[in-house]
């Protein structure tokens, strides 16, 4: 179990017999108790950082407004189309891959992939 009953899980939209319904690595449980996020969305504020990966920064996963510099590719304090392009430069490679940059790995799966890339355009268009 996940630590809901089955009548949080109806309530709050999400499976009885899975423990993390939105696949952030966090149970349901945790997210309704512990985190107070939502358990049926990966990224309950939106700003394009996972729960989990918000979580483990030290970032609050409730509030947007403290991801912006977290995808600021190339330290410039904005997240434009050239942090955008930064990052496609590199998109599809993996750990292995020579071209691969842990730092760009958002999501830290071990590859640079469309959650990545996504998170980069959200914010860009979050703080445009």
């Amino acid at each position: 179990g996940d630590g809901l009953t089955d009548l949080q899980e109806f309530q709050k939209g999400t499976v009885p017999y899975i423990a993390d319904s939105d696949g952030d690595g966090i149970s349901d449980g945790e997210e309704v108790s512990k985190y107070h996020t939502n358990p049926s969305m990966a990224d309950t504020d939106g700003g394009g950082m996972p729960d989990n990966v918000e979580i483990q920064q030290g970032k609050n996963p409730n509030e947007a407004k403290d991801e912006g510099a977290f995808y600021d590719v190339n330290h410039d304090s904005k997240v434009t189309d050239a942090d955008l392009g930064e990052i496609l430069r590199i998109w599809n490679t993996c750990v292995g891959d020579a071209r691969y940059n842990q730092a760009l790995d958002f999501n830290h799966n071990g590859c640079i992939d469309v959650w990545d890339v996504m998170a980069v355009i959200v914010q860009m268009q979050a703080t445009n």
